[in-house]
């Protein structure tokens, strides 16, 4: 028989054993007290610091963010708006909205700047053209009649012509080498029109040119310190475009003309006379006249004149020549010429030295106050030597060259056609052959047609070839 075992005899309760748990619970922390006191500080310490840190990571966070979006939408209060509460869905939207809209005012303001650019450059081409247009008017009633007068003395072909026919009893040599002169000069003359004229013209249009657009800079800028630096004295602008005066040489040396002519012709051609008041005193007149002597056109003429000797020189009175082959006779003399002058510098040409020190020695004899207006002496000297050292600087530019042997080429090919012209009426065909001794007539013939300047095709080429209205546009290029 199994026995029966009372509960409350053997076994304690069920209560009885958790009061047991928690006494040993309460023994075993009152023994390890101050361990659990020092774990719980430990442990808040941490705590303590682990938010701080994240604290301030959070904060630096939150300002690189307000800073990246106030930068993005550009006001204060659009970003403090974005970093206080919005989504992150509508602050993309935001900033990409902020993006085109700052893109949009972008190519507004370079829409503006483009039209203003393209408004000031059509400006200063149509001021540009009415300053060539005065070049133009200047070049042919003033340098032509110049230049023709100088080149009939300097190649007397009228007084070779003359001494053939006066004298019939010279003797074989005596006669081959009038007509070996005569040739000689009839081409350089001819050759000589051509380049000078084109010397001349582009040397006008650079100083029209420099002139032009520091006339359109001073009008076209509101009155400020940059308008006024603009500004040129108009005595310096007179003495400058004067300085073409030393290319065609005196009036009195080239035509036959007087002194007195001479300030006539200065006060009467358009670039100020020399002074601005109409006549030279006697001392500039006499100065001028000494340059004249060796006037940048004369050296400009015996340079043509070598080229033209060395190039028909095994060429015999007798021998014959077809149209094209004389005229690539020319076109080698031509070439040999502007190796020659490039070489030389069209600086030295076409410019005057002693432009400067003539100023000042008129100022140093006492020039009226009149002519300088509210300018010192110092101030017209300096804007004088502005204006001369930036038109050295052009005629040593490989543009001014390219410009002139391109007004060359041209009217190379209009005398050629005009030879050709009239070599068509004194033969029976058109590659008949001629001898030197009838080539004379016709290029003396076709020069005196190029030099009456009536013809519209011969005028622009010279005057408004696309060499010559590059180079003038670059000049103005600083403007815009």
């Amino acid at each position: 028989r199994t026995p029966v075992v009372a509960w409350g005899c053997c076994a304690p309760p069920p209560a009885a054993g958790a009061m047991a748990t928690a006494s040993r619970l309460r023994q075993w922390m009152r023994r390890h007290r101050t361990k659990l006191v020092l774990g719980v500080m430990a442990g808040g310490a941490a705590a303590v610091a682990g938010y701080h840190l994240w604290y301030e990571y959070e904060e630096e966070r939150r300002e690189l963010y307000q800073a990246a979006v106030g930068w993005l939408f550009g006001d204060e209060e659009d970003a403090t708006a974005a970093a206080s509460g919005e989504g992150v869905e509508q602050q993309r939207r935001q900033a990409a909205a902020a993006s085109r809209r700052r893109q949009r005012e972008r190519a507004h303001e370079e829409e503006a700047l483009r039209a203003a650019q393209e408004e000031a450059a059509a400006n200063a081409q149509q001021h540009l053209e009415s300053v060539m247009g005065v070049c133009e008017k200047r070049v042919w009633p003033y340098g032509l009649p110049r230049i023709r007068a100088a080149l009939d003395r300097m190649e007397n072909v009228e007084s070779l012509t003359a001494a053939l026919k006066a004298t019939p009893a010279l003797s074989r040599e005596e006669k081959v080498a009038l007509w070996k002169g005569l040739q000689t000069c009839s081409f350089a003359r001819a050759l000589g029109a051509i380049f000078g004229l084109a010397a001349y013209t582009c040397y006008c249009g650079v100083q029209h040119a420099l002139i032009g657009r520091y006339l359109f800079v001073a009008s076209s800028l509101e009155p400020s310190a940059a308008a006024a630096a603009a500004r040129l004295p108009k005595l310096a602008m007179e003495r400058f475009l004067c300085a073409s005066e030393h290319f065609l040489g005196a009036p009195e040396v080239d035509a036959g003309h007087d002194a007195g002519a001479d300030a006539d012709a200065g006060a009467g051609s358009g670039s100020g006379g020399g002074s601005g008041g109409g006549a030279d005193d006697l001392g500039a007149a006499e100065r001028r006249c000494q340059r004249g002597q060796a006037s940048g056109l004369r050296k400009l003429v015996e340079v043509v004149h070598a080229a033209v000797a060395g190039t028909f020189d095994d060429v015999g009175l007798a021998d014959a020549m077809p149209p094209m082959a004389f005229i690539e006779h020319l076109t080698r003399a031509c070439v040999t010429a502007c190796e020659e002058l490039r070489q030389y510098g069209y600086a030295n040409i076409l410019q005057d030295p002693e432009l400067v020190l003539e100023l000042r020695r008129e100022f140093e004899e006492g020039m009226p106050n009149v002519q300088r207006q509210q300018w010192s002496n110092e101030e017209v000297v300096r804007a004088l030597q502005a204006l001369l050292a930036e038109s050295s600087e052009l005629l040593a530019s490989d543009s001014f060259q390219m410009t002139i042997e391109s007004s060359i080429q041209g009217m190379l090919g209009f005398l050629g056609a005009n030879i050709e012209d009239l070599w068509r009426k004194s033969s029976p065909s058109d590659d008949t052959p001629l001898v030197m001794a009838k080539l004379v007539p016709l290029v003396t013939r076709a020069h005196r047609k190029l030099m009456e300047g009536e013809a519209v095709v011969f005028r622009q080429s010279l005057t408004r070839c696309a060499a010559m209205h590059e180079l003038s546009t670059y000049v103005y290029s600083n403007v815009t």
